[in-house]
């Protein structure tokens, strides 16, 4: 084989392995414990100001008895996404547009996790109560 050819085979053999690395199945964990604490966020929230409901940056959503917040989040693929139970009752989040990804019983104050390296949007909705949605973006994250 000519060097030239085997450099480009070596090339597009390097390019598919790291495709193939960036493309594994989301992963998603068991309902934890309330007392459970979430990893920590790369997007850390900007405390200095107020909450918008319907829109933040970040790895969390809180669930209430009859919301979400943020309606719409931005997260960072790669990290866990953290769905926080306040609601007072069990809740249960399942995806909407990604397959066979459904939380299971969300206890009152208790977390679920998800994680996926994809850069996809996510549309959920709570099994037990469907007017409580949002929406998760997974974006690659970026330098500062």
């Amino acid at each position: 084989m000519r060097p030239r050819a085997a450099a480009l085979l070596v090339s597009t053999s390097a390019l598919l392995a790291v495709l193939a690395s960036a493309c594994t199945s989301a992963t998603a964990t068991a309902p934890t414990a309330a007392t459970a604490t979430p990893s920590l966020a790369p997007l850390p929230r900007d405390s200095s100001r107020p909450v918008d409901p319907n829109f933040d940056r970040g790895q969390s959503v809180e669930i209430t008895a009859t919301t979400v917040v943020p309606k719409q989040l931005i997260a960072a693929a790669g990290f866990p996404v953290v769905w926080v139970n306040h609601s007072g009752t069990t809740q249960d989040i399942h995806f909407d547009n990604v397959e066979n990804v459904d939380s299971g019983p969300i206890p009152p104050n208790g977390t679920w996790s998800y994680t996926t390296k994809l850069t996809i949007s996510i549309v959920y909705h709570s099994t037990v109560d469907p007017t409580i949605h949002g929406a998760v973006q997974m974006q690659p994250l970026t330098g500062p």
